[in-house]
């Protein structure tokens, strides 16, 4: 579970003590259903552990869903190596029906799971937005994109 902050509420001073901590995470992202969001959630237990370390505490943890995290590694690395070429945004429709802006290439790994379908691509994500289909959802209120 996330707990999702504005950085208006928590000070840059808070958010780098959390982030520095074994016990929490700080998270940034322009991308998913909801626009920009920071969030805070709890740490994953290999937090901060590289190398060989990490692949022992892999070896060793099974986590909600029962399959081992080191299996579910491997077969992630495998299926984003199939995109490692691929760049850019994509505007997608995820299977709930929601819009949302992500990375094109985790849209393509995603495809038919938790997304539906991509929409549109483009090389960033603002000239992403000017595209029609873009701002017709903006202005439909069932896209909130992130606009400095």
């Amino acid at each position: 579970m996330a707990l999702f902050v504005s950085v208006r509420e928590v000070s840059v001073e808070e958010l780098m003590r959390i982030a520095a901590s074994n016990e929490y995470s700080v998270s940034y992202t322009p991308f998913g259903r909801f626009g920009l969001r920071t969030y805070i959630k709890r740490a994953v237990p290999w937090k901060g552990v590289k190398g060989d370390a990490f692949w022992e505490i892999a070896g060793n943890y099974v986590g909600e869903k029962k399959v081992g995290l080191k299996a579910g590694l491997e077969k992630a690395i495998e299926i984003s190596k199939k995109y490692s070429e691929t760049y850019g945004v994509a505007l997608v429709r995820y299977t709930d029906g929601s819009y949302g802006i992500m990375p094109l290439k985790s849209a393509k790994q995603a495809e038919g799971k938790k997304v539906e379908s991509i929409i549109h691509t483009a090389p960033n994500y603002f000239r992403l937005l000017t595209t029609p289909e873009a701002a017709e959802l903006v202005r439909a209120a069932k896209l909130q994109p992130v606009v400095y």
